[in-house]
């Protein structure tokens, strides 16, 4: 492909894999990042809102602040239509953007099923708004009825952790009934089943209803009905079931698959249009990587490096996925990390989390002007001290704490070797 001068790039989505493209672009090089909402969020914490350990706006990073500091322009709007063929892509407004390059990172949103009621009465639970909207109905059930029954939909680790959370703030609370439904037979499917079984155990003092093999066939507005006809109370249901791609994909002529991902090659590109990268967990891979969204930033980072080879008529690079360890916070009662087939779990580990986020949101907000850096993180850290270590130094816990500390499977020396070098990524 020839070099052409004053290329137009578009960024679709300014999350993890969006902004960590834009900082691997040049300065003044025709950039435009493009994203519905003016704040990035950390939705991996999302599930502590509940609890009140974090409030939404330790969450947040300006979005128009960080890309202006990168050198690049920001605009708000919602993506009416993308025209791969035509390179353009229209916003709300009727805005027709140009482009020569493009990289989608937008992510996918909650998807229902077709599930009779969910998208009038569940609550979804990938943004901070849905959030506090959840919240904020369950402080008003708490202050208007005798007995309340809280159902989580999906068994994943979007629903564990909420269930979680949901147990630190009131396990003891006797009205309060709590209810996960999960189509499969474990929860976490693909994860060991080791983790599933100890989540189980944690539950069992409290009134936890998990049900396996749940089929859902409508959802009131204080009710759910599965599809044997039996009818539960709910009156407050979080959805964390599934996702599809968003409109503006499924309703292009770009080739994606039945859950609207966009189809790409290895090195994410798109199977059918080349001037087109996909990051993030939109992209569908032709081998599948188990929980993408932990890769995002990676996947942002080549992208952005392979949209830069292809305007050059370079080779392209293949992603190869990083031996990631996977944290699951359950709350204040455990917290897990999962290294392949090894499981260490104790509660200890929720402050390695906790300061995995606290890394990441500085590196992603070293790019706001430096009053506005540095207030950011004061704010996170203090708030982390006071909600998170701050109760366990009090209640001098950290022999029990220790106790409670297990590998509760082991999958060999060459789990401990992928750690080893998962965990110099995360610092590099």
């Amino acid at each position: 492909m020839p070099v052409k001068d004053n290329q137009k790039t578009l960024i679709i989505g300014a999350n993890f894999a969006g902004l960590k493209a834009a900082a691997a672009l040049p300065p003044q090089s025709g950039v435009t990042l493009i994203d519905r909402s003016p704040r990035f969020e950390w939705t991996p914490n999302l599930h502590e809102v509940l609890s009140g350990v974090t409030r939404p706006d330790d969450l947040m990073l300006d979005r128009r602040k960080i890309a202006e500091r990168l050198g690049h322009r920001f605009l708000t709007g919602e993506i009416e239509s993308l025209d791969p063929d035509r390179q353009q892509l229209q916003l709300s407004g009727q805005q027709t953007l140009d482009y020569d390059t493009c990289i989608v990172a937008c992510g996918l949103t909650s998807h229902f099923h077709d599930v009779t009621g969910a998208a009038a009465h569940a609550i979804p639970f990938r943004t901070a708004k849905e959030a506090s909207t959840a919240l904020a109905r369950l402080s008003a059930l708490l202050s208007e009825k005798q007995a309340v029954t809280i159902s989580i939909v999906g068994g994943g680790f979007t629903g564990v952790e909420l269930l979680g959370e949901l147990l630190r703030r009131s396990r003891n609370e006797s009205r309060l009934t709590f209810r996960l439904f999960e189509r499969g037979q474990q929860l976490l499917e693909g994860q060991p089943a080791v983790v599933s079984q100890d989540i189980r155990k944690l539950c069992a003092p409290y009134s936890v209803d998990i049900r396996f093999g749940a089929q859902i066939r409508s959802v009131g507005e204080e009710t759910i009905e599965l599809e044997n006809r039996e009818i539960l109370a709910s009156h407050l249901t979080l959805w964390t079931a599934g996702t599809t791609g968003p409109r503006f994909i499924q309703n292009s002529v770009i080739e994606h698959n039945a859950q609207g991902m966009v189809r790409v090659n290895p090195s994410l590109q798109s199977a059918s249009h080349p001037s087109v990268f996909v990051a993030g967990d939109l992209a569908a891979l032709p081998e599948p990587v188990l929980k993408q969204a932990y890769h995002a930033m990676d996947m942002g980072a080549l992208a952005a490096k392979n949209l830069s080879h292809y305007q050059q008529g370079q080779t392209l690079q293949t992603f190869i996925p990083a031996p990631k360890p996977l944290a699951l916070a359950f709350g204040d009662l455990n917290t897990y990390l999962i290294q392949g087939d090894t499981v260490l779990a104790s509660p200890l580990l929720a402050a390695a989390k906790e300061a995995v986020y606290q890394l990441y949101m500085t590196q992603l907000s070293a790019n706001l002007p430096l009053p506005e850096f540095s207030k950011g993180i004061s704010r996170r850290a203090s708030r982390s001290f006071k909600n998170l270590l701050l109760p366990e130094l009090v209640r001098l816990r950290w022999l029990a704490l220790l106790k409670q500390t297990r590998v509760l499977q082991w999958g060999g020396l060459k789990d401990l070797d992928n750690f080893a070098r998962g965990l110099a990524g995360t610092f590099h």
